[in-house]
């Protein structure tokens, strides 16, 4: 009995562990599974090449290892996740972290020479043991070495591009969500990708930069936004308003915080959209942070809404 509590135990704290420290990229997860659900996609075709832009990260900047647990995670061959948010250092600006998994095997590797476009790439290995204090592939457990490459692939130009969402890689957001509900065929799981960038600055500044490196994201997530509390979210809400952009969907600490951006959402749109409802988010940090201003319940990535630009049906 006392052998069965322990494991009980034990098995308590790793989940625990895990939810605390997983919140962010569950987080992204959950909001890429709910595209299909909320803009009502009727097609089954699997989307092989996911491109999500994540806005405003912080503390993702140092957690960053944890985004390894979507390559078990979601059936996608191609990942590629870009960190824009002013808190980036300088010294990440641009670079890229690039990593692959084979199929039947849960070790991640260095990806191959062909994806780095500089030629002053340094490689940066992380140790198990840093990797396990990060709990990432916490569930797995395996003893292995991760290892990625650090690439700058821009220029060094200040200039800034406007931005264009392409007609060439334009897809409606109904049609980008309709691509992720089933799941990859053995064929199509040989090898996985995940490339994780970064840029300093806000959304609206850089988008047109990252654009002419990358095709048209799939989805613009942005966790704990408070996109009431800062008034630098308007002109990145605009430019995502746009008929072509692709749906975006955010976080906050506090239900009011949440129905409050959803307001300055409404209020800024430049068309006709869909609305994703604030909603709990069921992978949210278990920890309470709540804040000096109000005596509100606050947690994390809390709560969850979104919007989605109506295309033009002759786009």
């Amino acid at each position: 009995m006392g052998r069965d509590r322990h494991d009980s135990v034990g098995s308590t704290t790793t989940l625990l562990k895990s939810a605390i420290i997983l919140d962010a990229p569950m987080t992204l997860l959950w909001a890429w599974q709910q595209l299909p659900i909320w803009l009502a996609a009727s097609s089954s075709k699997h989307l092989h090449d996911i491109n999500i832009h994540y806005l405003g990260a912080q503390k993702e900047l140092d957690q960053w290892p944890v985004f390894l647990e979507l390559l078990h995670l979601m059936p996608c061959t191609s990942l590629h996740i870009s960190f824009i948010s002013p808190d980036v250092p300088s010294n990440l600006d641009g670079k890229r972290k690039i990593f692959t998994k084979q199929q039947g095997s849960n070790e991640l590797t260095d990806a191959a020479q062909t994806a780095c476009i500089s030629s002053d790439c340094e490689t940066v290995v992380a140790s198990d043991a840093a990797m396990m204090n990060s709990s990432c592939c916490l569930s797995h457990g395996e003893q292995k070495q991760f290892s990625s490459k650090l690439c700058s692939p821009r220029d060094g130009s200040n200039g800034m591009h406007s931005v264009v969402w392409s007609a060439e890689t334009q897809r409606s957001a109904a049609n980008d969500a309709a691509q992720m509900a089933q799941p990859a065929s053995p064929a199509d799981t040989i090898s996985q990708t995940l490339q994780l960038s970064f840029y300093t600055g806000c959304y609206h500044d850089v988008a047109g930069d990252i654009q002419q490196e990358f095709r048209r994201p799939d989805l613009v997530f942005g966790a704990n936004a408070g996109l009431a509390a800062y008034p630098s979210w308007v002109p990145t809400l605009q430019l995502l308003s746009h008929r072509s952009a692709p749906a975006s969907i955010f976080t906050d600490f506090c239900e009011e915080a949440a129905f409050q951006g959803m307001r300055v959402m409404q209020a800024v749109a430049q068309g006709p959209m869909q609305w994703m409802p604030v909603a709990v988010n069921p992978f949210r940090k278990p920890l309470s942070c709540q804040g000096r201003d109000n005596n509100l319940p606050s947690y994390s990535n809390a709560f969850i809404f979104g919007m989605a630009p109506v295309a033009d049906e002759h786009e």
